[in-house]
């Protein structure tokens, strides 16, 4: 299809690029990827050019996917239509290999105006050669999540070791906005799985491009390791503009010499500042620094 790259599949349809939201948009799409499926670049709870007003997403199985993204590729006019607009969005991994990235937003543009609500509970994100990252919030400079963002990884009463992540684990961003103000929240949780990176509150962001977070955020670790460290705020440039709580219950490694469950963690940023008055409360675990 034109300007659409082979290997993707749409919850909806197509759109054009100089037309009104509702070409190619639904109102709801479920998409399943199972069994032994492989989608070379990537999964679209939406449209490219349209939207699906509510989208969900379920992989399964020994299904291979390239990106996964709750909304669309890049949504037009979507602020002039309010009939025709992405509200939510919900994505669900209970196996599976998502090669590139994880995404409850829209890629190159657009805004959720509902909530983005990821369940990350089996399979395998990147591989041990190519790291890739799961955000709450979409990728691009000019995408938006005006509601709130519940990421969560593993349930607390999980008797599978869970996902395994190979990078970073974002409740914003990659280079959009999450959340509308203060009111909104940003709820990061750790229940089983291993991270081989990172786990951030906030977004990702570049040297030029701050990934921001509007509403609060919280990061808790009820179990699972991560390798890297756990940081209230962002990465590399953005941060929180409201209350950031960080708290870790439990992990899944037992105090041994030499082994630690979680390497370090921070109420504020990586690289990025964070103004406010972090809260970190360390109530278990096992941690290195």
């Amino acid at each position: 299809v034109f300007n659409v790259q082979g290997g993707t599949v749409f919850g909806a349809g197509k759109g054009l690029d100089n037309s009104v939201n509702y070409i190619g948009s639904a109102n709801e799409t479920y998409i399943s990827v199972s069994d032994e499926a492989y989608i070379e670049q990537a999964v679209y709870g939406g449209a490219f050019h349209g939207i699906a007003k509510e989208s969900h997403i379920y992989l399964t199985g020994n299904a291979r996917v390239g990106n996964v993204y709750g909304g669309s590729f890049e949504p037009v006019h979507a602020d002039n239509e309010p009939t025709w607009r992405c509200n939510n969005t919900d994505i669900r991994m209970y196996g599976g290999n998502v090669l590139q990235g994880i995404y409850g937003g829209h890629n190159a543009k657009g805004t959720v105006y509902g909530a983005t609500s990821l369940h990350i509970d089996g399979g395998q994100v990147g591989t041990s050669n190519s790291a890739a990252y799961i955000h709450g919030g979409g990728y691009g400079q000019n995408t938006k999540v005006s509601g709130n963002v519940q990421l969560t990884l593993g349930t607390t009463s999980q008797n599978t070791p869970g996902v395994t992540v190979f990078g970073d684990v974002y409740g914003g961003s990659a280079l959009g906005t999450v959340n509308t103000n203060a009111q909104n929240q940003t709820n990061v949780t750790l229940n089983a799985g291993t991270i081989n990176g990172s786990l951030y509150g906030g977004g990702l962001g570049d040297q030029s491009t701050a990934a921001d977070v509007n509403g609060a955020v919280a990061v808790t670790v009820n179990g699972g390791t991560i390798t890297g460290g756990v940081f209230g705020g962002n990465n590399i440039n953005g941060m929180p503009k409201s209350t950031v709580a960080v708290t870790i219950n439990e992990t899944d490694i037992e105090p041994a010499p030499g082994e630690y469950a979680v390497k370090a963690v921070y109420g504020g940023g990586n690289m990025a500042p964070y103004t406010g008055n972090p809260t970190v409360r360390i109530q278990g675990g096992n941690i290195e620094n």
